[in-house]
């Protein structure tokens, strides 16, 4: 046996370790337990013995990473929101929007290849309809500023909890919305698919439609960056969509600058 195929045998055998533990979890989590790292390494673990493997060291934490890109987010969601001059309005306004991005991206995160439980789903649901309350309505009359952040480990669902904010937001009437992805190319780059898979429903570099946009494409704000580069140009012009999009939302995604001293 080449070193080739013992390698491709293992990486499937790591593939149905993960695709175990996932499925076990989610029963756990069926059955109203928590999610937590004690119960994701009893099972990694105990797994990985009963298939009499011996993964090395950096391929148990690949093995877990992946676990805990597809797991971490399921587990019931805690919060707390801290605000000042808060003046609820979304529970008076829902019946006058249509939450068609929002709707659309929940569908998309429950029908996707690696579909989230819809327990976790509803949780994304509440804490961005809280985010958004305490954002200020659009539709407002006057001049008005908020300002706030959103702290989360990592592997935590941050990522899935912003578009479904971008989602609502888009709903509720704001047009311009913008995401600082990474303060690299290839994490803002990474940011940009996401927001493509699950916002814009479009693959911004084959304009094909993709994630999200596979389950309705009705409505389609527009992506002044892509995959490949922060502002979409056009025979080196910068595109003439800058002249209509305000007409719809538009979503852009960028590196983050530091501050030189």
């Amino acid at each position: 046996m080449t070193d080739s195929h013992q390698t491709s045998s293992a990486s499937s055998s790591f593939k149905e370790i993960e695709d175990e533990i996932v499925s076990s979890l989610n029963f756990d989590l069926n059955q109203g337990k928590q999610i937590n790292d004690l119960l994701m390494d009893f099972w990694i673990m105990n797994l990985i013995k009963l298939h009499q493997l011996n993964p090395t060291d950096s391929e148990l934490k690949q093995i877990r990473k992946d676990v805990e890109a597809r797991v971490a987010h399921m587990s019931s969601i805690h919060y707390d929101i801290f605000a000042e001059e808060y003046h609820p309005w979304l529970a008076n306004a829902k019946s006058s929007i249509d939450f068609y991005y929002w709707k659309r991206y929940r569908d998309f995160l429950i029908k996707k290849k690696n579909p989230m439980h819809i327990t976790t789903v509803r949780d994304i649901g509440q804490i961005t309809d809280d985010i958004i309350d305490h954002l200020e309505d659009p539709r407002k009359d006057g001049q008005w500023q908020r300002r706030g952040m959103v702290v989360g480990q990592v592997q935590a669902g941050k990522t899935a909890n912003y578009i479904g904010v971008l989602s609502k937001a888009a709903d509720c009437g704001y047009k311009v919305l913008i995401v600082l992805g990474g303060s690299l190319n290839i994490l803002r780059n990474q940011t940009q698919e996401r927001i493509d898979d699950g916002f814009i429903g479009i693959n911004t570099v084959t304009r094909k439609l993709s994630g999200a946009g596979l389950i309705r494409d009705e409505h389609k704000p527009i992506a002044f960056t892509t995959q490949e580069a922060e502002f979409y140009t056009k025979n080196g012009k910068s595109d003439v969509r800058w002249t209509w999009a305000i007409q719809r939302s538009c979503s852009f995604c960028h590196k983050k600058i530091a501050r030189q001293s």
